[in-house]
């Protein structure tokens, strides 16, 4: 009765590369039924691809050391547009730039950046690398339309990168616990 099985839990095959019996199960539905030809050829096969994009307005940053910064964004079409009609005359000679801040130790609210400097791109671009070279400073990405008279404006903003120190930290310190069981009321502070 060792070579029975029941319907709930699979059908064996033996496979010959390996010289032993393996289980073949298929999940349909939440439930489990053996294998069979007739399910396998009733279903045509599915292309399944990677969308080039979601639809979404955005830009994401990260550090890649504590001098590089890596930022990859989708901007859609519509939000071009709205860009371009914020820029007024300017927007028909706008182009795709990004604009990296400096908002260390701040509170970022969109003007109150130590500085910044900005990155023409192309509108097929999709992510790029920038040399920050700053070590242990913050900074904030934004995607926009800039105009030739220097005007930008946003279309997405990343959150805030903050990047590691080039060294370790100068306190070597060490400060050690004993982690006693406790018995007893606890005792406030």
């Amino acid at each position: 009765m060792a070579d029975e099985i029941s319907p709930l839990t699979g059908s064996r095959v033996k496979n010959e590369a390996l010289g032993r019996d393996d289980v073949v199960l298929r999940i349909d539905k939440g439930r489990v039924v053996p294998p069979s030809e007739a399910v396998s050829e009733s279903r045509p096969p599915r292309h399944e691809h990677i969308p080039w994009g979601y639809g979404q307005d955005r830009v994401t940053a990260m550090a890649v050391d504590p001098n590089r910064l890596y930022a990859y964004w989708e901007v859609t079409d519509p939000a071009l547009e709205r860009a371009r009609r914020g820029l007024g005359g300017g927007g028909k000679d706008s182009w795709l730039n990004l604009r990296i801040y400096d908002v260390t130790g701040r509170i970022f609210d969109g003007t109150n950046a130590h500085g910044y400097f900005d990155i023409k791109v192309d509108r097929s671009d999709r992510q790029w690398f920038a040399q920050i070279g700053k070590p242990g400073s913050s900074h904030c990405v934004e995607v926009g339309l800039k105009s030739l008279e220097g005007f930008f404006v946003k279309v997405a903003r990343s959150g805030r990168v903050d990047f590691p120190r080039f060294e370790p930290s100068p306190d070597g310190t060490v400060d050690w616990l004993t982690v006693r069981p406790g018995v007893g009321p606890m005792q406030p502070f």
